[in-house]
């Protein structure tokens, strides 16, 4: 059964149902390894992932993840982040491999010359689909996409969306940071894997089955494992070089019958 939390308080809900008219859900979302990739354009670096839904048990006092319980659903989608990363990432490995050898981290960064890592790198979703029982929900930019988008939702929300202010549908889309100024949660050396804690929020719709129609919002917050040893650190743009990603995401999402 889904919960969310509340003053660090459990509330035990319904499956996907807080009131007439909200439904909400605290899920976690597991991701197997993704490889990333450059975009078309060559500005981007793109994670095609898919990955499994499940309802959690969370102490009630703490609000502490205690366990998993049953997997309820499916998620897919493509991540992106700025081409800044695959440089960061060929950084992480340089400094990994010199700890490795046995170099203190402050020589590492200063050999490599990282001095100060960014505080944050943005990233987004370019699409994303979530299936949770018989209701499959998508980015409302997805939805509402003039070439591939949904012709139901279209009629619903496109005038009221699209008509206000220019880049209103847009703006929308994933707002998601990487906080690499918190540095890793976790290196590991020899592997050659970090883990980079991420969150965003998107608005989303459902565009099927029982919650179709109904607009709200998915906020991931996750740590992401990033493996960089396929990673070129003298030319990391470059068909030969690789970053796999995989991560546990701890999601709250809102949904709400529109009232316009």
């Amino acid at each position: 059964m889904p919960e969310i939390l509340a003053h660090n308080r459990k509330i035990i809900l319904q499956p996907w149902r807080v009131s007439k008219r909200e439904q909400a859900a605290h899920i976690l979302v597991i991701f197997p390894g993704n490889v990333g990739k450059l975009g078309a354009a060559g500005d981007q670096l793109l994670f095609d992932y898919t990955g499994d839904i499940y309802s959690v048990k969370t102490d009630e006092d703490t609000g502490e993840l205690i366990r998993m319980r049953e997997k309820i659903g499916s998620i897919e989608g493509t991540v992106a982040f700025s081409v800044n990363f695959a440089f960061l990432s060929a950084g992480f490995k340089a400094i990994m491999d010199l700890l490795e050898a046995g170099h203190t981290l402050q020589e590492a960064m200063g050999l490599v010359g990282i001095t100060q890592l960014p505080p944050v790198l943005d990233w987004t979703c370019n699409h994303c689909k979530m299936v949770i029982g018989n209701s499959t929900y998508v980015k409302i930019v997805d939805a509402l996409d003039s070439d591939n988008g949904n012709p139901d939702m279209i009629t619903k929300y496109n005038g009221m969306i699209v008509g206000g202010a220019a880049g209103a549908l847009e703006s929308m889309r994933l707002d998601a940071r990487a906080f690499l100024g918190l540095t890793p949660a976790s290196m590991d050396v020899v592997a050659k894997e970090m883990s980079i804690r991420m969150a965003g929020c998107s608005a989303i719709v459902g565009v099927s089955g029982t919650n179709a129609g109904m607009p709200g919002t998915l906020c991931p917050n996750r740590t992401a494992t990033f493996n960089v040893s396929g990673t070129s650190t003298t030319t990391p743009i470059n068909n030969g070089s690789s970053i796999t990603g995989s991560g546990t995401s701890n999601c709250v999402t809102v949904l709400h019958y529109p009232t316009m």
